[in-house]
């Protein structure tokens, strides 16, 4: 299983984790109750998306930093590829997408 395989796992389960949270439990009603604005709501539950996805890539490049985990820099030819590089073709995919 390569890297990629065990973020997008994680990530769903995260995400389904979330989602039952706020279906099946108390939470999810405290949320709506204290918060019934749907577009502040909206900005909170992004605002903590965004907070966990920084802190998950932060922790992605920290094991990739330190060889921890299935994550390792990647060399082609003897040159090291930065991470920018991967960022800046999603960029482009998705805008020309």
């Amino acid at each position: 299983m390569t890297g990629a395989w065990i973020v997008f796992i994680f990530v769903a389960a995260v995400s389904a984790a979330i989602v039952g949270l706020l279906h099946w439990t108390r939470a999810g009603e405290l949320l709506h109750r204290h918060i019934p604005d749907t577009p502040r709501r909206r900005i909170l539950l992004s605002s903590i998306a965004f907070f966990l996805t920084f802190a998950g890539v932060r922790a992605l490049t920290w094991s990739i930093h330190n060889n921890v985990g299935p994550f390792h820099d990647i060399h082609m030819g003897g040159r090291h590829i930065h991470h920018l590089v991967w960022g800046i073709l999603l960029l482009l995919l998705v805008g020309y997408g």
